[in-house]
């Protein structure tokens, strides 16, 4: 006797064939990935790269990087504060208490910056400057530009990296009066005495 199947019995199997089809797919999909925007790395890491790189083992245009896990990657340069100290960041605000001229300043500014202010005539006459209101606060900007502020365009700024020591020379040597002669009365008379050219005759 041949074995019959039950119409309700295979619609039974095809539902069941059917799911397994959808957990089997459902299975072997994966969600989308979530994309992070990250600083560019010349340097890829793959089965050959050493785990660390350092700057005399990369040419000049790589970065050189330390591996911290298995995805990331850190830069080891030094920042640029630290390669130069004098492009380091100051944002410091004067206590009036305390700062009363502007050699006073300069001291207060290269406090825990690794340079000390020489002992040279400039800044005896620096001593005795009083500091300027717009001075009581400077940055955030780098180191140099904060002592050539405090300075004024006056003075010219000389560092001495063997013993880190700063230092302030005028800018040009100064008139005895201490002002510029450019335009003054001896030019006035001079020019005054000379002569005035003829004015062309003009003939059409």
């Amino acid at each position: 006797m041949p074995v019959s199947f039950c119409p309700a019995k295979r619609l039974c199997l095809v539902l069941i064939a059917s799911a397994l089809n959808v957990i089997d797919l459902g299975g072997c999909a994966t969600p989308p990935s979530q994309v992070r925007a990250v600083r560019p790395v010349d340097i890829t890491p793959h089965a050959g790269l050493p785990r660390s790189l350092t700057a005399e083992s990369v040419p000049a245009h790589l970065v050189p990087v330390e591996r911290f896990g298995r995805y990331t990657l850190v830069e080891i340069s030094p920042a640029v504060g630290q390669a130069d100290l004098m492009q380091q960041i100051v944002d410091v605000s004067m206590p009036p208490t305390l700062v009363a001229s502007v050699g006073d300043a300069l001291r207060f500014v290269l406090l825990r910056s690794g340079f000390v202010l020489c002992d040279s005539p400039g800044i005896g006459i620096l001593n005795t400057l009083p500091l300027p209101a717009a001075d009581f606060h400077l940055g955030p900007l780098a180191l140099e530009s904060a002592l050539r502020i405090l300075a004024g365009p006056g003075w010219k700024l000389e560092v001495n990296e063997l013993t880190r020591r700063v230092c302030f020379l005028p800018a040009s040597p100064p008139s005895p009066t201490g002002r510029s002669m450019i335009g003054g009365p001896k030019d006035n008379a001079s020019s005054a005495q000379a002569p005035r050219p003829m004015p062309r005759e003009h003939r059409p």
